[in-house]
């Protein structure tokens, strides 16, 4: 594939993911964009100047995003020896911040549900289908919080094993 053809193409990716994680996350466009950016080059990382040219956004633009996403946790930097740039990456608790705002999200929608379930077995009139819904979408819900769980568990225990890995 031609180098042309494959700056096109991260420049799409970068814009279909750029609108996606600005609807999904709490993210400007430019900081989803930056951070759209990132994913696709991984842990290379990239510096500022690279930034500003493969955004085309201005300088303070990218500045005022890359530190917006820093303070959120959602990306970092490094430096290499020698080299003055600071070099940004997706910060390695990223997933495991996310996995927790999505499990802290499904708690909540479950502590309603119960009390939906409670006010409805009060209610001497309740229909029993109405609160077999009830029951059932709790019981979704704690599969759910337990899948999140689990997948958060093994994605620690996965990262671990990869930096044990790299430092021997």
């Amino acid at each position: 594939m031609k180098v042309q053809d494959l700056i096109k193409e991260q420049k799409n990716l970068v814009e279909e993911l750029g609108v996606y994680f600005h609807n999904l996350e709490d993210m400007s466009p430019l900081s989803a964009r930056i951070f759209s950016l990132l994913i696709l080059i991984g842990e290379e990382g990239t510096c500022f100047d690279e930034l500003v040219e493969n955004l085309g956004a201005s300088k303070s633009s990218i500045s005022v995003n890359l530190n917006l996403l820093q303070t959120k946790g959602v990306i970092r930097y490094f430096t290499k020896t020698g080299d003055r740039k600071r070099y940004f990456i997706i910060s390695e608790d990223y997933i495991i911040n996310r996995l927790e705002s999505k499990i802290k999200e499904w708690k909540v929608e479950k502590t309603l549900h119960e009390r939906i379930l409670s006010f409805k077995l009060k209610k001497t009139n309740s229909k029993i289908d109405r609160i077999k819904f009830n029951e059932n979408y709790i019981q979704l819900i704690n599969n759910v919080i337990s899948n999140f769980e689990n997948l958060k568990k093994s994605y620690i225990s996965n990262t671990l094993k990869e930096n044990n890995e790299k430092n021997n």
